[in-house]
């Protein structure tokens, strides 16, 4: 950890003692690594302060994820604290419902983070905002016990794919090691989070049914009356945005999906140095330089068409 970010950490931990409630907050429709650098956290404040932080999070845990550890905790309810700990979470527009009251501690990998905290650890060659949080315990000398560092793997195998994205690094599988020592078990949780449903894979079905490659760029579309003919929801679409970058010619995956309220959701991935975080950013959003997106109020055709006459300015 570089002398800055120790000087940060101290001065969290401190925050922390300081104000022993508060709230975790992490970013609506939410990821493996932020449920799980929530619950992790959650845990090892429960360790210091010997209380438990309010869990927020806008939208429901999806299902996938309910396997873990005190997510019925969640609550789409904020709180008025005093100090509410942000997680994994670029901007605070990804926070519905909730207004910025007291001290603000931002702990993010994404390359967009706007700083919005009162303190910031914003570590964008961390593959997870999980990895960074296990320097922070580090830096505090608090262990991670077994049901901890369960959590906390599957938050690093979500969030590099199951160890193949491009984010995947040597610090990233030092930190699995880990954690695998501590009792993380590779297989047991690789397989919780891998696990399909059959009403998933039929959506998956009709969504590669449609896929468009050219001159290097997949589309593919999720439309409602696919997430109806299914019985699924937008969040059973995660990992799909992946699947185009198996196909060696592809540079660029988009996945564009209708929201129950009509707008439209896009997801943007990327091999190399292709940065599509600068594509998502000119349409109001943000993420990695290999992984981002963005939300707009259009019609799918009409979001299609602007992202790709951006991509060709």
């Amino acid at each position: 950890m570089r002398s800055s970010i120790r000087s940060e950490a101290k001065k969290i931990l401190g925050l922390i003692k300081k104000h022993d409630r508060g709230q975790i907050l992490i970013h609506t429709s939410p990821d493996g690594d932020a449920v799980a650098s929530a619950i992790g956290l959650f845990r090892v404040l429960r360790r210091i302060t010997g209380r438990y932080y309010h869990l927020f999070c806008p939208k429901k845990i999806p299902e996938r994820y309910r396997f873990l550890p005190h997510c019925q905790r969640f609550s789409t309810r904020p709180k008025i604290t005093d100090l509410s700990i942000i997680l994994d979470t670029a901007d605070l527009s990804r926070l519905p419902g909730w207004k910025p009251s007291g001290l603000i501690i931002n702990v993010d990998h994404h390359d967009s983070n706007t700083n919005f905290g009162a303190v910031n650890i914003v570590e964008t060659r961390s593959s997870s905002t999980v990895e960074i949080l296990m320097e922070l315990f580090k830096y505090w000398r608090i262990g991670i016990d077994e049901t901890t560092a369960r959590v906390l793997y599957a938050g690093i195998f979500s969030e590099t794919g199951g160890f193949v994205f491009r984010n995947t690094n040597a610090k990233t599988l030092s930190h699995a090691s880990i954690l695998a020592d501590l009792g993380a078990s590779p297989s047991d949780l690789g397989q919780s989070l891998m696990r399909q449903t059959t009403n998933r894979l039929h959506l998956l079905g009709l969504v590669l049914t449609g896929i468009e490659v050219d001159n290097g760029i997949s589309i593919i579309r999720v439309t409602r009356r696919m997430f109806k003919q299914t019985k699924t929801t937008v969040d059973e679409t995660e990992g799909f945005v992946e699947i185009p970058l198996m196909i060696p010619e592809v540079k660029i995956s988009i996945l564009v999906k209708e929201l129950p309220n009509g707008k439209t959701k896009v997801s943007l991935r990327s091999k190399g140095r292709i940065d599509v975080n600068r594509i998502a950013h000119h349409f109001g959003g943000g993420g990695h330089r290999n992984a981002a997106g963005f939300i707009m109020d259009d019609t799918i055709p009409s979001v299609l068409q602007k992202i790709i006459a951006r991509l060709r300015s």
